[in-house]
């Protein structure tokens, strides 16, 4: 994801420095799957909406159905308007 640079040496890409890479475009051919549970405090389509800021909203609505969450996003109370809480925690609390 290049949120730091090596201290030394470098790290290549198809034999260029990465740090010669634009990081908007390097970040918008890879992705980041943490081992850990991350949701912001907003509502499930920021949080699938995060670091493509025009994405539209068919987007959203195939990230939803490939997720397999459409039935489960469909049944909250505000749609995929809804706010989820830190880490998701109102998903797993039962709050609405």
């Amino acid at each position: 994801m290049r949120f730091y640079d090596p201290s030394n040496g470098l790290i290549k890409v198809d034999q260029t420095d990465l740090k010669k890479l634009n990081t908007n475009d390097w970040r918008s051919v890879i992705s980041l799957v943490n081992q850990d549970i991350f949701l912001f405090n907003d509502t499930i389509r920021n949080n699938i909406a995060v670091g493509k800021p025009t994405v539209k909203d068919s987007e959203i609505e195939e990230a939803i159905q490939i997720a397999y969450v459409e039935e489960f996003v469909k049944d909250l109370p505000d749609g995929s308007n809804t706010i989820i809480g830190e880490r998701g925690i109102r998903l797993s609390g039962g709050h609405f």
